[in-house]
């Protein structure tokens, strides 16, 4: 099997989004057909010169040449671009690497490329900066990132979502790259009494299991006679306590956490039986396929025992050199088991019984889409991200992985996906993002080319500021719902303000948008309905609460308090959160969203319509609504208020 340390987070994060007065969950489920693997497009070179990146690292990677970076600005941070390359150079790239809170660079961080030639390493400097001079061209993959004190990035050899073409003679200079820091936390386990409980077993799941299996990292942990245990690891994983003669718990990890400080009560049950599932993942002709995500939930509407908050219990882990794996400690039940791998096409196994050892997931080759992104001009866009959502409904998607792609020529390939219609996100910093809709024929093999222009994108500046005349806030982070985040290795930045509270954030589509803003010692505040483009009227400062010594950070919202998922033709709710007039007009989880002020959700997709439901404080939005269990729609007025979470 593979090494336990492999396994913390996996495939499990929903990714919770704290985004206005409606909390946006599960709009998609994890995709059982998930784009896969970014490589070069045909024509670009000689096929001798671009074989894929070994399937073993190799021992002594070669050290790449480094040259004199040139420092960029941290908060005015350039888009990628094409360069030329050094004369005779098989191509050059350069960049920053920084901290994904903060925004400052990242020094001694080691970066290593694997391409035709092997591996290769650099470093950055004191300001962040690194230059990478390959010495072969054809696809490079950027295997990994480590830096003390930073989650490292390093996924499955050959794995890697961050891809780079090199081409004679050009370049891309402007890279970005964010790594997410490793926090000190302090986890305590309780008795139903609030006792501390010595030996009870901690595990930490990040979410993020793929992105680290090169470096493994300590996520199992047992309590000490106090009942508490330190460790380090990224704000937003979530920890599991469990203890003999009791129900297992969790909780996040949060900023919001007082002293970052986790107590998990568990409460007493007078059985703990667990299960197991076991079994291989192989391709089409029965071939072992390591290094696959293999994760358990609980399948769609179900709930199972343990699982005290209505959350699934959920295991993952990777499958190991022979296509085996093994998912532990689950409770009595059925289980939707899923595999994915990067290059193919997943596959799902509903409704198991655990207990199971003979599961065989066949994980298949799939169509091969290409493309082109250019931006208004003609000229080719040398870095962007895209991820395809498979339409599983009029306004369900399942979201693939997201991919970066590093090429002077702004070409890509997307491979692994099976037939349907999809939603092809592209962004690049300062433009503004694109969504083409493209259709995988059934047994198509190759789709496309797909050319995609990105067009200038709009501009928003603003100023964060103490709430009650406090002065400006320096270091506060503002992000935009919807924005490609939670990643370990991140090539999206978020906009930080500087000394004098300012911000900009460039690339947005015009249009109406939210804005989440955060800083240290303060509540996190939700800004709804921003304008943004021509003739959208200037930014109010956005005014934060500050939290007094030792208190609880919060989230600051308007809106109805519901969490909504998109499924079939309606916006179901989960979570109604107390005080919020979701709660008020007598909505329960599983209550179904149809219409909003008189317009189907159906004519919508899921941000216009979430943005629909927001709206000024004591304000009133009719929402049709179906009811769990029943087919007839009845109107409900909701009030609109301020909550805090």
């Amino acid at each position: 099997m593979a090494d336990t340390k492999r396994r913390y987070g996996g495939w499990i994060a929903l990714g919770l989004l704290l985004l206005g007065g409606v909390l946006w969950w599960a709009t998609a489920r994890k995709p059982e057909a998930p784009p896969a693997m970014v490589t070069e497009t045909p024509g670009a070179t000689p096929a001798r010169a671009r074989p894929e990146p070994s399937s073993t690292p190799p021992k002594e990677p070669q050290q790449a040449q480094v040259l004199p970076p040139t420092p960029a600005p941290l908060l005015r941070l350039p888009s990628a671009r094409r360069t030329e390359a050094p004369a005779n150079a098989p191509g050059a790239f350069s960049g920053r690497v920084v901290s994904a809170t903060t925004g400052q660079g990242v020094p001694s961080a080691e970066l290593t490329f694997a391409g035709p030639s092997g591996a290769a390493s650099t470093r950055t400097d004191e300001a962040g900066s690194f230059r990478f001079m390959p010495d072969q061209e054809g696809l490079w993959q950027l295997a990994s990132i480590r830096a003390d004190g930073f989650l490292p990035f390093g996924p499955d050899w050959g794995q890697s979502p961050v891809r780079l073409t090199a081409r004679p003679g050009s370049g891309v200079e402007g890279l970005l790259l964010a790594l997410t820091p490793e926090e000190s936390w302090t986890v305590r386990v309780e008795d139903p009494t609030g006792k501390p409980l010595s030996g009870a077993q901690v595990r930490l799941l990040t979410g993020r299991s793929g992105e680290t299996v090169l470096f493994p990292t300590n996520d199992e942990f047992t309590t000490g006679a106090e009942g508490d245990i330190r460790l380090q690891a990224p704000e937003g994983s979530t920890v599991e306590a469990r203890h003999p003669g009791h129900a297992p718990a969790r909780a996040e990890l949060s900023s919001r956490l007082a002293g970052r400080r986790a107590v998990l009560r568990l409460k007493a049950v007078t059985s703990t039986a667990s299960e197991v599932l076991a079994g291989r993942v192989v391709d089409e002709s029965g071939t072992a396929i390591a290094g696959a995500g293999v994760r358990a939930t609980k399948p769609r509407g179900t709930s199972l025992p343990g699982a005290e908050d209505g959350s699934a219990p959920v295991a993952e882990t990777l499958s190991d050199a022979d296509g085996r794996f093994l998912l532990e400690r689950l409770p009595p039940g059925r289980y939707d088991v899923f595999a994915e791998v990067l290059g193919r096409v997943s596959a799902t196994v509903p409704k198991v019984e655990a207990g199971r050892r003979d599961l065989t997931l066949t994980l298949t080759r799939g169509a091969r889409l290409t493309g082109r992104v250019r931006d208004e001009r003609g000229a080719p866009v040398a870095s962007f991200q895209l991820e395809l959502q498979l339409h599983r409904g009029p306004l369900e998607r399942e979201f693939g992985s997201t991919l970066t792609v590093v090429d002077p020529e702004g070409r890509f390939a997307v491979e692994g996906l099976a037939p349907g219609t999809y939603t092809l996100r592209v962004g690049s910093y300062g433009l503004a993002p694109a969504a083409p809709t493209v259709t995988v024929p059934p047994d198509a093999a190759d789709v496309g080319p797909v050319d995609i222009t990105l067009q200038p994108g709009a501009r928003l500046e603003g100023q964060v500021v103490k709430r009650g005349g406090g002065g400006p806030i320096a270091g506060a982070r503002v992000q935009v719902e919807g924005g490609v985040y939670g990643a370990s290795l991140s090539t999206v930045f978020d906009a930080m303000t500087d000394t004098s509270g300012r911000f900009t954030l460039d690339g947005l589509a015009p249009g109406t948008l939210s804005l989440s803003v955060s800083a240290q010692g303060h509540d996190t505040r939700i800004v709804d309905r921003v304008a943004v483009g021509p003739g959208a009227p200037p930014l109010p400062p956005i005014d934060l609460n500050p939290v007094a010594d030792g208190g609880v950070e919060r989230s600051e919202m308007l809106g109805i308090g519901a969490v909504l998922g998109a499924r079939d033709d309606a916006l179901v709710m989960g979570q109604i959160i107390p005080g919020g007039g979701a709660h008020e007009a007598g909505l329960q989880p599983g209550d179904s969203i149809v219409s909003i002020d008189g317009t189907k959700v159906v004519e919508m997709d899921f941000a216009s319509a979430v943005q629909a439901i927001r709206g000024p404080e004591g304000s009133r939005v009719l929402l049709g609504i179906r009811r769990a269990g029943r087919s007839d729609v009845e109107d409900v007025w909701v009030v609109r208020r301020k909550i805090q979470v």
